[in-house]
This record gives structure tokens, sequence and C-alpha cells, in this order.
């Protein structure tokens, strides 16, 4: 009884820190926007630019990516009944990573129109995550009871292998591929706009 509450206690106080943390991320950066401006609907024209067009699709997109990657996580926990797991132990994160890195080395040369870019590394990150899940299915659902055992062997060594693809791949890229590499590894929600949430 104690415990269930104690958990719906927890959980408010995640909500409450997810919206004001929310509220924060939309009011400080190096424009800063008063909250007391925000509360009472007294922004200049260039406060309200930037809230809407550059403040405020950044901290829906970084709120929905971190309510997925709980789900995803939750998820991976339950099928591996460990509180530990996480998409990187089964090398779905590799494989997407390489995904990405195969397109940012192998396509800088070329040139890419401007609306099939901004899909182009997402659906590469997309199309490496599926494929190890599929290696990792093929391989495993032969071994009944044990399947998540040999899931989690299995997913070990091919997180090494993309490692090492991506390493490679790393090795091989010019200074620009290997800046983008980076920046895309790192992770940024600087080029978010209403344009990429809501195509």
């Amino acid at each position: 009884m104690f415990r269930q509450k104690d958990q719906v206690v927890t959980v408010r106080l995640l909500f409450l820190s997810i919206i004001l943390g929310a509220i924060i991320a939309s009011i400080v950066g190096s424009f800063s926007i008063p909250a007391t401006d925000l509360l009472f609907g007294s922004l200049t024209e260039l406060q309200r630019t930037v809230w809407i067009e550059i403040r405020l699709p950044r901290v829906i997109l970084s709120g929905l990516v971190g309510a997925s990657l709980g789900l995803s996580g939750a998820a991976l926990q339950g099928l591996f009944r460990n509180p530990l797991a996480d998409p990187g132990l089964i090398g779905v994160s590799a494989g997407a990573a390489l995904g990405a890195a195969i397109v940012i080395v192998l396509t800088s040369e070329l040139s890419i129109p401007s609306s099939l870019e901004l899909v182009l590394l997402p659906l590469a990150g997309i199309i490496g995550a599926s494929m190890v899940t599929l290696l990792l299915f093929l391989f495993s659902r032969g071994f009944g009871y044990q399947g998540v055992t040999y899931l989690l062997l299995i997913g070990i060594a091919v997180n090494a292998i993309a490692s090492v693809g991506i390493g490679i791949l790393t090795y091989i890229s010019t200074d620009s591929e290997l800046r983008s590499l980076t920046f895309w590894t790192m992770g940024s929600f600087g080029g978010v706009t209403w344009s990429v949430l809501v195509p």
C-alpha cells in the first residue's frame, strides 16, 4: 500500500519536474526570455519569434525523444528481465550508428537534394537498427527458452562488429566527414524547426 503511494508521488514529482524543465529550457539561452513576460503575454516581437520558432520546437522534440528512449529502455529491460539492459547492449544502437556513418562517409561527395538529405540520415539509422534486429532474431530463434540468453550474447558480438565498422569509417573519413560523424554521434536539437517536427 505504502509502496504504491510512494510510486504515485514519485510519478507526480517527475511529471512536475518535466514541465518545469521544459519551461526553463524554453526561456534560458543566449537570448533570455523573462518568465514574467512569457507568463503575462507581454513578449516583444523578437522574443515571441525566438520562443515560438526556435525554442518551442526544440523543447517538444527533446521531450518526444526522451519519452521514446524511456519506452525502448523499458521494453528491453522487460525482455531481458534486467533493469540494466539498454539498446546498446544488443547492438541496435551500434547498428543505427553504422548505418548513419555509412551515409555520412560514402555520400559526402554526392550532390543530394536538401529535401532528401533531411530524411536520409534518420532512414539510414532506422535501416541499420532494423538489420541488426533482424540478424538477432534469425540467429537466436532456434534456441527455445534459452533464446534471450543467446540473443544477449549475439547482440554483444554484433555490437562489437558494428563498432569496428564505425571505427574503419572514422579512419578513412576526411576532416569534414569526421566532423559530421562526430556531431551526429553526439546529437543535437540545434537545427530543429517546425518543418522538421511537423513535416
